[in-house]
């Protein structure tokens, strides 16, 4: 089996690796990644949890993503690789199983950044209900001014595109933004990439 075009990149810095280094650091006694339950919510196409799934052969790795689409992606990946230590889930943020047990470690990456009030408490009630008792969450949350330059574009695209009369014309108007973007900015430019 092929396996698809994976859809993003791994996020190193939401690796459980880093809470079990500051954990120790901090005197406590994290949980052996070797053996541990991982739980991503926010996992998108499954990037992180497949690399997680594929350096830990012997954790119990599960991702949870709102997008079916993303989650049918990383299923495929799944199949393709012959990973039996991950399963995925496709729910909305504010539904999510409540038989999934408890995790040694909780990741979220910048997944609640994006959801409004009423779903982000709900992700913290499950993160403290599924949290093992000497387990560790990371909770990666977009914030002022280092995300100012990603809010600013994402602003000025919803800026160009705010008077299209259709759902094909604010398409239209969004890439040629970024075509303009992409022709001025100049390729020296550190940002650029």
């Amino acid at each position: 089996v092929a396996a698809p075009a994976f859809l993003g990149h791994t996020t190193p810095q939401a690796f459980p690796e880093k809470m079990a280094v500051l954990a120790a650091l901090y005197g406590f006694e994290p949980a052996s990644l070797q053996t541990a339950r991982v739980l991503e919510i926010g996992c998108g196409t499954g990037v992180n949890t497949i690399a997680l799934a594929e350096t830990y052969k012997d954790a119990n790795i599960v991702g949870i993503d709102s997008l079916p689409a993303n989650i049918e992606n990383a299923e495929k990946h799944q199949k393709a690789l012959g990973l039996k230590n991950v399963i995925f889930h496709s729910c909305p943020y504010d539904k999510m199983e409540s038989d999934l047990g408890t995790f040694d470690y909780i990741v979220i990456n910048d997944t609640y950044a994006r959801q409004d009030n009423d779903t982000q408490q709900s992700i913290l009630s499950f993160v403290k209900k599924h949290l093992a008792p000497k387990g560790f969450a990371c909770i990666s949350y977009s914030t002022m001014p280092g995300w100012q330059m990603q809010k600013s574009f994402t602003d000025m695209l919803h800026i160009h595109a705010q008077n299209a009369q259709t759902p094909e014309e604010k398409i239209q108007r969004t890439l040629q933004f970024i075509e303009l973007m992409h022709e001025t900015l100049d390729k020296k430019n550190p940002l650029y990439d």
